[in-house]
């Protein structure tokens, strides 16, 4: 058995944040806390990207410096019924990156700065004993005195220590798009765009499209999120998505 005065299940940015805070606190932490992730960094993940500046002021108070690539975003663009635009124009909105490089980066730096990662390996159980919670994954067996569940909207850790049912989650699909190949604007405009003409029609969420670079190559990234409850099925959402890219 490994034992680990601290353990987080799930290293992406909640976790790592939290870790790197910890680690800040008391850097007597380095080497007593374990990371778990069932995933593999870098990975990809459905997520705009999107770093609005209290994540980023959470960067600066870790002495974390953005230095993935990024795009920064000063204005937006939302539609809402029946058929109405909004503009903003405050400038310093977010700043847009790629999930996969930017918690790739936060991994790399919660490792250098004393926490250990272990990834590829799924939680199975977890289950309270004296003085701690004992977690059984595919292939070991770990004690902690404090356990963290950064593992999502579905969290194991959550259902099965605290007991708390599965709730509905939202669905999220997304596609990536070289702004070459579209009219749309938003990406000389350092512009992201919100939709929510479809809210009539049963959508319960909103359509995006946010610039991203790829490899360096401008992109637009759309996308449309749902709450899990709501009553359009996947192919009517994929449908939505279709149109919304067939519009830009």
């Amino acid at each position: 058995m490994i034992v680990r005065d601290i353990i987080i299940i799930g290293s992406g940015p909640a976790g790592t944040s939290t870790a790197l805070h910890l680690l800040k606190a008391d850097p007597s932490l380095a080497g007593n806390m374990l990371l778990l992730d069932k995933a593999i960094h870098p990975r990809e993940k459905i997520c705009a990207g999107g770093l609005i500046p209290h994540t980023l002021d959470c960067l600066k108070e870790l002495d974390i410096p953005l230095t993935i690539p990024h795009v920064q975003v000063d204005r937006a663009l939302v539609r809402v019924p029946p058929n109405r635009e909004v503009f903003c124009e405050d400038g310093g909105m977010c700043s847009i990156i790629r999930r996969d490089e930017f918690d790739f980066a936060l991994v790399q730096t919660a490792r250098v700065r004393g926490a250990e990662i272990r990834e590829g390996e799924k939680v199975l159980t977890l289950v309270h004993e004296a003085r701690g919670v004992r977690i059984e994954t595919e292939n070991d067996t770990y004690f902690a005195r404090v356990v963290v569940g950064a593992d999502g909207s579905g969290s194991r850790v959550r259902r099965q220590l605290i007991g708390q049912d599965s709730i509905p989650v939202g669905k999220a699909i997304m596609c990536d798009v070289p702004v070459a190949d579209t009219s749309w604007s938003g990406f000389a405009q350092h512009r992201y765009d919100f939709n929510f003409l479809p809210v009539p029609q049963g959508l319960k969420g909103y359509l995006w499209e946010f610039p991203c670079l790829i490899s360096g190559v401008p992109h637009v990234n759309v996308g449309i999120y749902s709450l899990g409850d709501a009553p359009l099925g996947n192919a009517e959402l994929q449908h939505l998505l279709a149109q919304e890219i067939e519009s830009q």
